[in-house]
């Protein structure tokens, strides 16, 4: 509404009524239609490139071994790379696609050449001429790889990256080398001078250990264990003595090792029967020790036949508190094993001889008439009990690959 001038008088000017403009409202109308398109469009482009990272994220992947090759398989037991290689290929974190391949050995010269590749079979931090995970061994000699790290050399000089190829330490080193039972601890060596550093490259001290306890002339072995402890070997048998040598635990044991982290004594005979003492030489359990987790914070024995899991506190707890994630369970009925959901419901009858629980994978181990195969997720045989592991320490299954029988190499095969 406006105001106008008639003879003198301000008077409002009559509205006009304009006209529906009907091009003006379909562009309208298909404007917000393109907008509200783009935009479910641009949410589901989302929606999958979420569900394809985080698929990402959860995939492991393992060495596989076939043939006499050797390659890589994810978490679902499937090829990523086909078994080809002469040498085993280093996994340094199973939950990065980064693979060391090693390749070109001269065993007569002690010569080799190595690669990176990636899930793809695509080859990665091709500037360097060398790349190596960078091996490590904890107090009871299992091997683990330093995380997130790899050593490369370039013009004949080594430095670190992580596993995204980010310079961690420069390429300005003689020698790298993991300082033995110590994690982010590197020995190296400039300019002829040594010294020991963190990954940020600042020098540290270690704790040197009692040197003439240690090398003791009494025992053919001594390990530290605990802070009042020594782990010794005598005439081919393992006790426990105290620091000044007095004899706690009598050296009966074919093996003991020492946990600092659930602070126990794990006394082992020739028929692998287990001790399982307490940080004031208590004995807790007994039977055949399978497994330790220090996250989960569990115990697995096997007791008679039966599978028992154990707390820190040594006390027994349900195995669906401790792997609250999985799918089945292992059932023991009328002397046969089988499965059951969280709800106790069946899943798979109870007619196998042996079977092992549900590991993070997915699988289970089912024994029958001496033989093991695998079962998956829901129950379902991936591969009919095929393979004779009566000799294997540890037996574990992805897909129809079994776990090969060094455990220090960390590997799936099929044989």
């Amino acid at each position: 509404m406006r105001y106008v001038r008639t003879a003198g008088k301000r008077v409002k000017e009559p509205e006009k009524k304009g006209k529906l403009n009907i091009k003006k409202i379909v562009a309208l109308i298909l404007a917000i239609a393109v907008v509200v398109m783009v935009f479910f469009i641009v949410k589901n482009i989302l929606k999958k490139d979420k569900q394809v990272h985080t698929q990402e994220a959860n995939e492991s992947y393992f060495s596989s071994y076939e043939n006499n090759k050797w390659g890589v398989i994810n978490s679902k037991g499937e090829d990523v790379i086909s078994p080809s290689y002469e040498e085993l290929i280093v996994i340094p974190n199973n939950k990065k696609d980064v693979f060391i391949v090693t390749y070109g050995v001269n065993y007569e010269t002690g010569e080799y050449s190595t690669k990176a590749l990636n899930s793809k079979s695509e080859e990665l931090f091709t500037e360097y001429q060398q790349i190596e995970a960078l091996s490590n061994f904890d107090e009871n000699g299992v091997m683990w790889y330093e995380n997130n790290l790899l050593k490369v050399k370039q013009d004949d000089k080594y430095g670190l990256i992580d596993l995204e190829g980010n310079e961690i330490l420069p390429k300005e080193y003689e020698e790298i080398t993991p300082v033995n039972q110590q994690e982010n601890a590197f020995k190296i060596k400039k300019d002829d001078q040594e010294k020991i550093i963190d990954r940020q490259g600042n020098e540290i001290q270690l704790e040197e250990k009692e040197e003439e306890t240690l090398t003791n002339p009494n025992y053919e072995e001594v390990t530290e264990a605990g802070e009042n402890n020594l782990i010794a070997k005598k005439e081919g048998k393992y006790g426990i003595t105290d620091l000044e040598g007095k004899e706690l635990v009598p050296f009966e044991s074919t093996s003991i090792t020492y946990n600092k982290d659930a602070k126990i004594f794990i006394l082992e005979d020739e028929a692998y029967n287990a001790k399982i003492l307490d940080e004031n030489l208590e004995q807790k359990l007994e039977g055949i020790f399978l497994d330790i987790d220090t996250e989960k914070n569990y115990i697995k024995m096997r007791v008679g036949e039966d599978y028992k899991y154990y707390n820190f506190q040594f006390e027994e707890e349900p195995v669906t508190e401790i792997f609250k994630e999985n799918t089945l369970f292992m059932k023991k009925e009328n002397g046969k094993y089988g499965f059951v959901n969280s709800q106790g419901e069946q899943v798979v009858e109870c007619k196998y001889d042996d079977a092992t629980e549900q590991n993070a994978e997915g699988f289970a181990g089912i024994k029958e008439n001496g033989k093991w195969g695998s079962i998956d997720k829901n129950g379902e045989v991936v591969i009919e009990p095929t393979y004779n592991l009566d000799e294997y320490l540890l037996v574990d299954f992805i897909g129809k690959w079994h776990k090969g029988p060094d455990l220090n190499m960390q590997y799936y095969c099929k044989d």
